[in-house]
């Protein structure tokens, strides 16, 4: 609207502009003067309709982001759950382990001592204190291999 008049006063001042031209000018500007009542009113209309939008969208954003925030915290806490769960999982992990290493080399030797194709049964083999070799055998056995888990471990850390 400001540069439409700009544009038909700087006409004005010009001698050398054609009458129709002139009459042309006038028409347009006593129209421009009707309408813009109408227009300036529209015109605070459409700002105002713009800055609504703005805002709403601004209040959409502010909600998506605390639903993003709200779901973030939950998603921590369940993946404090999950950590804990798996702790624990690996404590029970470590108690096989640790029962596996005591009991695996006594299970071991006692069925090797248990083959029959050996013959154990037999006295010339074997005499009254043949529980003796087996504990001689399973005994060091089992602290070695508790040793060499030890060892291991220390190594790992």
């Amino acid at each position: 609207m400001k540069i439409l008049r700009k544009q038909l006063d700087a006409g004005r001042d010009l001698d050398s502009l054609r009458e129709d031209v002139v009459v042309g000018n006038a028409g347009v500007r006593d129209a421009l003067d009707m309408i813009e009542p109408w227009i300036t009113p529209l015109q605070r209309d459409a700002e105002w309709q713009l800055q609504s939008n703005d805002d709403f969208m601004s209040n959409i954003s502010r909600a998506t982001m605390r639903q993003d925030t709200i779901a973030s915290m939950e998603l921590a806490r369940v993946s404090v759950e999950l950590t804990k769960a798996a702790k624990a999982d690996s404590s029970s992990t470590k108690v096989i382990a640790v029962m596996t290493m005591i009991f695996l080399p006594g299970t071991f030797f006692a069925e090797l001592f248990a083959i029959p194709s050996l013959s154990w049964d037999n006295q010339d083999v074997v005499g009254d204190k043949f529980w003796i070799y087996q504990e001689a055998f399973t005994i060091p056995f089992t602290l070695l291999i508790i040793l060499l888990c030890l060892v291991a471990r220390h190594h790992a850390t």
